[in-house]
This record gives C-alpha cells, sequence and structure tokens, in this order.
C-alpha cells in the first residue's frame, strides 16, 4: 500500500506555533513525508491569510518554487504587532500533482517597536531578594484574547489568578540586558557592544474571569542581579530585580505602573551560584506601592528559544553516612538541576542541602568535595524552612545546581536531628521527605541516537550528551553547570554541530549565535571569551573565532542562509580584527593585557604554538568567508578571501613547516592535525605528516595528547586519510590519557581535562568528538558541498573493528537512520532516508551506490578494502 504524503513539523523560526515573535521576516519550515524512490526534486509554496480557515484573499502567496528544502522566509506585506498569521504549507515532487501534501499552522507577532509598550520598568525594595508585584483589576466579561508580555529581570514567575503560567523555567533567558559596571576585573575588558533585552508572550484567555482578577509576578535575581560570586569582576546588570509587563485583553490593557503594588515573599535569598534559601513560616507581608525602576540599556526583543524545563527525574541510589547527624544521597548521575523535596515535618524544621559532583572518605563517614565545582568559596546549597501542617513540595525557584551528591542535614531548634534513610525517604522523628533529582535543561528534544558494540564509545557518546544538556541553561551553551556557568565561545563552537546533531536546537543556537554578534566590540571587532560578555579567558581563533564558525554549523544543519546573511558583517569585522593582530601572516596576539591561548586542557603542558593553532584556525574561517561570500553573491569579496587564505597558507609553511622532519610546528599530534585540517600541507608532504602521526600515536600507547580544538580535528584527519583504525584506536584506547580513564574513574558526563584532579566534571567540550562517532563509526555524514542535509552520505561498517553499531538524527528534511551489522561474512546494512534528500553509499570496500528515499536493507558481501582504507 503506497504510504500518504504528508506535511509534519512545520515551524517557524525553530519553533512550533510561537507566540510573540518579533522576525522580519520568519523563517517557516517543515517535513514531507512520502515515497520518492525516483529522487524527484520538490516543488513547495506557502499561503499565508490573517483568517484561520486561510479564505478570502491571501496576505501573501509564494507561488510555486523548486527547493531542494522544504522551508522558505516569509514575503509578504510588513507584519504588525500582535497578529496572528495562518500559514498553509504545499509540497509535491516536481511533475506529481497526485503527491500534494499540504498543512496549516500559525505564528503570532509580539510587541514590535517600543511604542507598543505602555508600562514602566517598577521594582520592590532594593533589599528584597525575591519581590512578589501585583496587580488587581476587574473585567466586565471574559476576554475572548488574553496575552500578557513581560520581562522579569533577572528571573520572573508569572501567576494569573493563583495558576502559574506556562511549565518552562528559568526565564527570560540570558543575554546583555545592560551595561555592567566592569570593575575589579580579572581581565581587563572594554565593552563596546550591544544589549538586548527579550521578553516573554503568554496566552491566558483561559486563566481570567469576570469580575476580580489578579496577576503575580514573582522576581528573582538571576543575572541581572548576579552579586554574589564576583571571582570575573563586578559584571551585575542592575541593582536589583524589575519587570515590565503587558496585558492585552480585548480592549483593556494593564501595564505596570504605579498601580501595582508589591509585597516580600518567603524566598529570603537566592543566587545562582550559591543556592537559595526560603522560608515558609513566614507571612502576613505587608503590601507597598512599587517604585519605579531603571529601564536596561537594552531594547526589547522577543524570546526565540526555550527557556529551561524538568526534561527527568532521577531517584537516589544509595545514601551515605556523613558525620553531624547528616546523610549524603547519591543519584548516580552528574547533572544539572536540583532536589524537590516533599516532606511532612514539623514547623519551623529546617532542611540544608548542599551540592557537589564528587565525595570523598572522612574517617569512617563520607563529606562532599568540592574542588571540581569551584571550591569552598561558592558551595551551591539550599535550605528550606518548613511551615508544618502537612504535605509540603519545596525546590529552588531562582537556580539550579551541578552535581551528582546531595548533602542533607535535619536542624530543629538549633540542632542537627539523626537522619535515617528508608524505603527511599530520609526520615527523624516528626519528619519524613522523598527527595528526588529533577533534571534541569533548555526546553528542547533530544533527536539523535548512537549505539555500537563497543562499551566505551557508547558511554562516550551518553556523557557527551549528558554534559551537553546539563550545561544548556538561560539560552546559552555554558561551560560548565557550577563553577563558571558562561557561555565561553571556545566550548559553545567547538561543540556546535554535535549539539545540533544530538538536540532539536536551531532556535536555541541561532540565540547564542546574536549573543555573539551582539558582544562583538563595534569599534576594534573583537569578539570575547563569553557570549554574553561575563569576563572570561581564551585565544583569538578557538574563542573569538566562534562569530564565523557558529553560523557555519547553523546553516550546515539548518540551510538557512540568512542566519549567514545576518552574521555577515560581524563576520567581516571579525576577519579584519585578525589580521590587525598578526604579524607575517602569523595572528600572534589578542586584547592588551590578555589571554591568547591555542589549543586548551591537553594531558600535559601545552606543546602545539597558540601562534599555530590561531593561525590554523584563521585559516579554516578564511575557507568559511570565501564559501559564504559565494552563496551570498559577493564575487569580489570570495575571491579576496581565497587570496587571503593562500597568503596566510606561506605564511604558515614558512613559520612552521619542518621538511626535514616532515613535521609542523611542535610536532605534536595536534600541531600535525591542524596542518593537515587547514590545508598546508603538500599533497607530496602528506605521507610523512601522516607517519609522524602515527609514529607519535604508537609512543604513547594509542593515547591522545591533545585539548578541545585538536582532539576532533584529529579524529577526523585521521578518518579522512584512510586512518580511521587509528582514529578509532585512540577513542577505544584505555589507561591515561583517555576517555575510557574518565569511564573508570566513574564519570557519567565528561571531565574538562583529561585528568580528575583538573576542573570540572561536568563539561561538555571535549564531546565535539561525538560527531565523528555518528560520521565514521554509525555511517552518517552530511557532505561538504551540502547543507540542510539535502545530501547525505552512508558509510556502513568503516570501522573494522566493530561488528556493529547504529545511529539515527533528526534532518531539516526528516528522520536519518543506519543500522549495520557484521554476519557470516556478510555486512548487513538498514537505512532510513527522507524522502526529498539524495543519499549515497561507500562500502568498506570503495563501492558506491546511490539510496532511495524511505526505509531500504541490504546484504553485502564482505570484501577485505583497499590498502588506504585499512
Amino acid at each position: 500500500m503506497a504510504m500518504k504524503y504528508r506535511i509534519v513539523d512545520q515551524k517557524c523560526e525553530y519553533q512550533t506555533c510561537p507566540l510573540g515573535i518579533d522576525a522580519q521576516p520568519p523563517q517557516l519550515s517543515w517535513i514531507y513525508e512520502g515515497e520518492n524512490d525516483l529522487g524527484l526534486g520538490a516543488q513547495i509554496r506557502v499561503v499565508a491569510s490573517l483568517s484561520a480557515d486561510l479564505q478570502g484573499e491571501a496576505l501573501w502567496d509564494s507561488g510555486w518554487k523548486d527547493s531542494a528544502l522544504t522551508a522558505m522566509r516569509y514575503e509578504g506585506p510588513a507584519l504588525k504587532s500582535g497578529q496572528r498569521v495562518y500559514w498553509k504549507a504545499m509540497t509535491r515532487l516536481s511533475g506529481r500533482d497526485e503527491t500534494l501534501a499540504e498543512a496549516v499552522s500559525w505564528f503570532e507577532m509580539g510587541l514590535l517597536t517600543s511604542e507598543d509598550w505602555h508600562g514602566q520598568w517598577i521594582r520592590g525594595d532594593l533589599d528584597c531578594q525575591a519581590p512578589v508585584l501585583m496587580r488587581r483589576f476587574s473585567l466586565e466579561r471574559v476576554p475572548e484574547r488574553a496575552r500578557v508580555y513581560i520581562c522579569g529581570l533577572g528571573i520572573f514567575e508569572l501567576w494569573v489568578n493563583g495558576v502559574q503560567v506556562g511549565d518552562e523555567l528559568l526565564q527570560p533567558v540570558l543575554t546583555a540586558y545592560s551595561r555592567q559596571p566592569l570593575t575589579h576585573m580579572l581581565y581587563p575588558y572594554d565593552y563596546q557592544g550591544a544589549f538586548r533585552t527579550p521578553y516573554r508572550c503568554f496566552d491566558v484567555s483561559g486563566l481570567l474571569c469576570k469580575g476580580e482578577n489578579e496577576f503575580a509576578v514573582k522576581l528573582g535575581n538571576g543575572w541581572y542581579h548576579q552579586v554574589g560570586r564576583l571571582v570575573e569582576g563586578d559584571l551585575w546588570y542592575g541593582e536589583a530585580p524589575a519587570l515590565l509587563f503587558e496585558a492585552r485583553m480585548d480592549e483593556t490593557i494593564i501595564c505596570s505602573d504605579q498601580n501595582w503594588q508589591w509585597r516580600d515573599s518567603e524566598g529570603v535569598f537566592n543566587n545562582l551560584f550559591l543556592g537559595e534559601q526560603t522560608d515558609f513560616t513566614r507571612g502576613n507581608f505587608e503590601e507597598k506601592p512599587v517604585q519605579i525602576a531603571p529601564a536596561p540599556d537594552g531594547a526589547l526583543h522577543a524570546q526565540i528559544c526555550p527557556a529551561d524545563a524538568v526534561a527527568g527525574e532521577y531517584e537516589v541510589e544509595r545514601a551515605l553516612c556523613a558525620r553531624d547527624r547528616r546523610v549524603i544521597l547519591d543519584y548516580a548521575q552528574n547533572m544539572s538541576g536540583w532536589v524537590a523535596v516533599k516532606a511532612e515535618a514539623r514547623r519551623g524544621d529546617r532542611l540544608k542541602l548542599r551540592f557537589s559532583e564528587e565525595i570523598e572518605p572522612d574517617g569512617e563517614f563520607w563529606k562532599l568535595q568540592f574542588e571540581s565545582a569551584g571550591g569552598e568559596g561558592q558551595i551551591q546549597q539550599d535550605a528550606f524552612t518548613f511551615a508544618g501542617g502537612g504535605d509540603e513540595y519545596v525546590r529552588p525557584r531562582f537556580c539550579w545546581h551541578g552535581f551528582r551528591y546531595a548533602e542533607i542535614a535535619l536542624i530543629r531548634e538549633g540542632k542537627a536531628v539523626q537522619l535515617t534513610f528508608e524505603q527511599g525517604c530520609l526520615k527523624a522523628e516528626g519528619f519524613s521527605a522523598k527527595l528526588t533529582a529533577e533534571f534541569v535543561t533548555a526546553n528542547h528534544p533530544v533527536t539523535g541516537a548512537f549505539s555500537c558494540d563497543n562499551e566505551i564509545l557508547n558511554w562516550f557518546h551518553k556523557a557527551t550528551v549528558m554534559s551537553l544538556r546539563s550545561n544548556e541553561h538561560c539560552g546559552v551553551p555554558l561551560d560548565c553547570p557550577h563553577r563558571e556557568r558562561l557561555g565561553y565561545t571556545g566550548d559553545g563552537q567547538v561543540t556546535a554541530q554535535a549539539i545540533l546533531m544530538n538536540m532539536d536546537a536551531a532556535a536555541f543556537m541561532a540565540k547564542w549565535m546574536r549573543d555573539i554578534l551582539d558582544a562583538q566590540n563595534r569599534k576594534s571587532g573583537h569578539v570575547p571569551h563569553t557570549a554574553p560578555f561575563y569576563n572570561g579567558g581564551g585565544g583569538p581563533g578557538g574563542w573569538g573565532g566562534a562569530v564565523v564558525f557558529v553560523p557555519d554549523a547553523l546553516y550546515k544543519q539548518t540551510g538557512d542562509l540568512n542566519l549567514v546573511r545576518e552574521a555577515w558583517p560581524h563576520m567581516l569585522k571579525w576577519m579584519e580584527y585578525l589580521d590587525n593582530h598578526s604579524q607575517d601572516g602569523i595572528v600572534v596576539r589578542e586584547e592588551e593585557g590578555g589571554w591568547c591561548l591555542g589549543d586548551w586542557c591537553t594531558p600535559e603542558e601545552i606543546r602545539v604554538e597558540p601562534e599555530l593553532v590561531n593561525t590554523a584556525l584563521t585559516m579554516g574561517m578564511l575557507r568559511i568567508m570565501a564559501r559564504f561570500a559565494g552563496l551570498l553573491g559577493y564575487p569580489e569579496e570570495k575571491r579576496r578571501f581565497e587570496r587571503d587564505y593562500a597568503q596566510r597558507r606561506q605564511a604558515f609553511r614558512r613559520a612552521f613547516s619542518h621538511p626535514e622532519s616532515a613535521s609542523f610546528g611542535a610536532g605534536c599530534q595536534g600541531s600535525e592535525a591542524l596542518a593537515l585540517w587547514a590545508g598546508a600541507v603538500d599533497e607530496d608532504e602528506k605521507p610523512g605528516v601522516l607517519k609522524k602521526i602515527l609514529s607519535d600515536l604508537k609512543a604513547r600507547g594509542g593515547r591522545f595528547d591533545t585539548g578541545i580544538f585538536a582532539t576532533p580535528i584529529l579524529l577526523q584527519v585521521l578518518s579522512e586519510n584512510g586512518y580511521i583504525e587509528q582514529a578509532f584506536g585512540l577513542m577505544t584506547s584505555t589507561g591515561y590519557p583517555s576517555f575510557d580513564y574518565m569511564r573508570q574513574c566513574g564519570a557519567t558526563t565528561l571531565f574538562e581535562h583529561w585528568h580528575p584532579d583538573r576542573g570540572s566534571h561536568n563539561h561538555g567540550m571535549f564531546g565535539a568528538a561525538d560527531v565523528w562517532l555518528y560520521g565514521y563509526v554509525a555511517g552518517i555524514e552530511q557532505p561538504a558541498d551540502s547543507a540542510g542535509w539535502e545530501k547525505i552520505l552512508f558509510r556502513p561498517g568503516a570501522v573494522q573493528g566493530l561488528h556493529s553499531a547504529q545511529a539515527e538524527l533528526k534532518t531539516p528534511l526528516g528522520r536519518c537512520a543506519i543500522s549495520w551489522r557484521r554476519e557470516n561474512g556478510r555486512l548487513h546494512v538498514a537505512t532510513q532516508t527522507p524522502a526529498l534528500a539524495r543519499a549515497e553509499m561507500v562500502l568498506p570496500d570503495g563501492r558506491r551506490m546511490q539510496v532511495a528515499s524511505g526505509a531500504k536493507e541490504w546484504a553485502f558481501e564482505l570484501n577485505e578494502p583497499p590498502e588506504a582504507a585499512r
């Protein structure tokens, strides 16, 4: 029976039916499903209307267009604030009307200009940690349409008539809200970037009633008033939490102004790094008039990406005794989030929780080890004082923690009470509590999967995904979920492709791309090491280069050239910056008084020269710039960047080539791999350079000597040049340094450093190597001349040391999957190819074949691979 043609997963700006966007024009996309064994191309069309039934005159009709991707930008009349637009996506195979499929979706515009906002920024007293701002009002009837547009800085919770609105947390997302003090800085910096303040829109139509109503907004400090951890300098944005609010209920508008009241709350203290203290015995708060607050410098923009949400729960795996009548709970998984408590307690009982990634013996007891998560100076801890009288559910509202272990103490009348752990609950006289670890991360799904018959690689993939997810918070890919929590451009750009392959994260990464663009110095072109800017060390190529590498990763994943067009002026300014910080074609410096790093977190002292790393990465950027210039229709710029690349290549060879030893720079794995990756090695030199790498691998027992940038590059160049087995050996090596060494140390997420005694134990940056698992182990890769996965390369059985592997991922054209196994001298392969993608398969013996769309299966006789492929 023929499959029915259909359209699914319609999105606007990479979100399903988004409410309150301000993209002009918005990007529309969808997935077309159906049979396409002939590999026909597609024609697509979009019709947009202001009416849900799409009857009458269309707001915009694109007409039929030939397209490799099922996506296009809206090109109709300019959209207005609050407008809801219904759009119908249509797709058919070229010349085949019977394959037509169509589906209707919608999006709604937010408030597009500053004139659309009628309210003022308001706040409670400066010394209140978690104020509740309230507005009571009366309605003569239930409104047909009611929207709330809100920005509560740093973090807000919105309540309408006692009901919390939405299931996302820790919102709005982090941006450069306003100018920071920039005093007492760890590294000197003069911020000359842009500012942006995000707001959210909610449909509250079903929560309002005729008669008396109430809006209530609870505020926390968030990043806006983060004054608890000042290691990097004075980097807060505002002096107290503040609110901007506008409710539009048919013709009635309620906005934030002096008609609002505020009161204190149970929240005694909250800080992103240090935790929260909540006292539920507090009450009878006096209501007071709000104060007018200064507005942040950033213009208001609709939040285009999801906030955080609870993505999973973990029960206690074991309970350990600690000193002073405390108990340590082990959740058997390093994660980000918090411990939620459901308790029956006496009034005034105080539960204290402290968090860490690691524990260590303490005589006959155990204690938390804080070193990997920032040390004793910034212990993550919560405290809840119970009201008593029945079941109470408590959790933090304005922070998250990075942890595996939670130490629990019960304080009653100033003294610790002995706790026991029985049948999944903590117990004491008059006290019983179930403590569940809630895993909190960005609210987008995991869409990729990988497994094989090697447990080290399976562990690595699982640990990578958990590490990446643990560090997706507030719209930013962070370095770690506890110590710094910063959007390091080095960590984020090196893992961008892994994030996009494993998660439906285009909206998340597009938001962060704009943070990078905002952070760029408008005068010099410098891109700082963190975005949004929060100080931190790094270097130009691996860190600032995110302004080129992140748009490239987004374009490769989505095929959306408009993201590149948006970033293009910033890329140009950055390339000019690199020119200005080069000497004889070699990148030799960055900002005065700052760092100029190359590779980072190598197992031993860094051997590869920072100048080599930064120049090689610059050469990689120049190749991207030339390609983008061609795609954007700038032929002169394309020729210029091609010339610049050739000149940089000559300079690189002059400075770092050692023909007598067939090596580059320090002659280590990283320097050789970077030279090959950057195209600096002549064809006749490649065998010698590769032999040098192999010799180094042998001397090191088949283990890495690379850091965060050279590790994925080393795997790539080895595999591309016929040494995939050696790359496989690196990934599956044992002993120090190796990923298996992390596993043997009990890790459930990736370490910051190869050695557990150095740095955090939940860093995602080494997870960049996960892309290699998809491309070379499982065998799903997007060719270099493809974007948006319009072309797919299947490579089953490429690793001779494996017997089976499987992977799947979600592409803009649909689900793509492969499964293969060796059995009885045959290679059994199954693939799933999106209807409109063009796929090719390369077998281990070098044979190539076209793969039709849909689900296909084969069994191939195994032949020995050619010598170059072994």
